[in-house]
């Protein structure tokens, strides 16, 4: 009766968000295609900010009725939602409710394309940057993050991973669950989420040898130690997609170094960039790591290309590199936590009907 009037609607959507909440209301809903008013009034009233957090609100509340994920996003709620969590950014309500949203509405189906995929893992991301210090927020989107990658995996197909696994990963979004366990304070439950996300991003999921990748293409000397401590794989990739190619082409002196320790074994592709781009301390460091045998003191640089020597390639070889290395106290820490949140997990799976 009230098309055209944005308050109207916005009050009984509203009303609909509380009386849904009753398990009849909420499937009569569907029978008289409440949903379908819903987002004709987002569509609407895109402006209209009172209007579109309640009918997020009041989607998600329908979402939890049997088939009712499935009915909602064959109608394209989700891309309604994220429009509507682009448009207002800074509405720290809206973006908690839409993560809560995302949770109900996570299906299968929903996460097998991979334009969509990168489309929610870009909107988890940029709010978990844009509200760093709401602990309600990062907690839902490190819960939407985990169960949108579980739900993309083929129940047939234990052994794989999902495509909004992989995506989360490509996007970087497990540097941010990192930093929660770097810098949050853990008395809130927000590094048991961040830790137990990791698990299945990285080990369950098997993913953690890509996310060593991004580790070592950015520096970050922690997060690569604890993965390779919980099994990555410092040989992932050939040629230019490898840990040790990614930290030599952004020079990154520390990461070359701890990577070295660690039984690289493409050291020569790594060397032409460094030679190339004139990384003169790297190429010092590579040429000690290939060059030099232990068993007989000598040197062997033939082959190589190398041109005019330089004495910042000499030094490493003269004086040695080999100093001595210990998983650092945090790496340690964020080891000691994943595993125990796969323990509380295997537990939680173990007893649940």
């Amino acid at each position: 009766s009230f098309p055209t009037e944005p308050d109207v609607q916005s009050e009984v959507i509203s009303t609909v968000a509380c009386l849904a909440d009753i398990d009849m209301i909420r499937h009569q809903c569907f029978v008289v295609d409440m949903h379908l008013r819903i987002l004709e009034a987002m569509d609407s009233f895109p402006g209209d900010e009172f209007l579109q957090e309640v009918a997020v609100e009041a989607l998600a509340v329908l979402g939890g009725v049997a088939s009712g994920p499935n009915i909602l996003n064959s109608s394209g709620t989700i891309d309604r939602i994220i429009k509507c969590m682009k448009r207002f950014l800074n509405n720290s309500n809206l973006q908690k409710k839409s993560l809560c949203a995302f949770q109900i509405l996570a299906e299968w189906k929903l996460v097998q394309s991979s334009v969509m995929c990168e489309e929610l893992a870009s909107i988890i991301k940029t709010t978990m940057k844009n509200y760093p210090k709401s602990l309600i927020i990062q907690k839902e989107a490190i819960v939407a993050m985990q169960i949108l990658a579980e739900k993309g995996v083929d129940g047939n197909k234990k052994d794989q991973y999902s495509i909004m696994a992989e995506v989360l990963v490509d996007q970087d979004c497990h540097e941010l669950l990192f930093q929660i366990l770097e810098k949050h304070d853990e008395d809130h439950g927000l590094h048991d989420l961040a830790s137990e996300c990791l698990y299945v991003l990285g080990i369950e999921q098997d993913l953690k040898s890509r996310m060593l990748r991004a580790a070592c293409s950015k520096g970050y000397i922690t997060g690569a130690e604890c993965l390779i401590e919980v099994g990555a794989d410092v040989n992932i990739g050939h040629g230019t997609k490898t840990p040790l190619y990614y930290a030599v082409s952004n020079n990154i002196e520390s990461m070359v170094g701890f990577l070295l320790r660690h039984e690289v074994r493409d050291v020569q592709t790594s060397l032409k960039l460094s030679l190339t781009e004139g990384f003169h301390n790297i190429t010092g460091m590579l040429l000690a790591h290939i060059g030099q045998d232990k068993e007989t003191g000598t040197v062997v640089w033939s082959n190589l290309n190398l041109e005019d020597i330089r004495p910042e390639w000499i030094l490493p070889t003269l004086y040695g590199q080999d100093r001595p290395h210990s998983s650092s106290v945090t790496s340690k820490r964020f080891v000691a936590k994943i595993i125990h949140s796969q323990q509380k997990r295997n537990r939680r799976l173990w007893y649940s009907p």
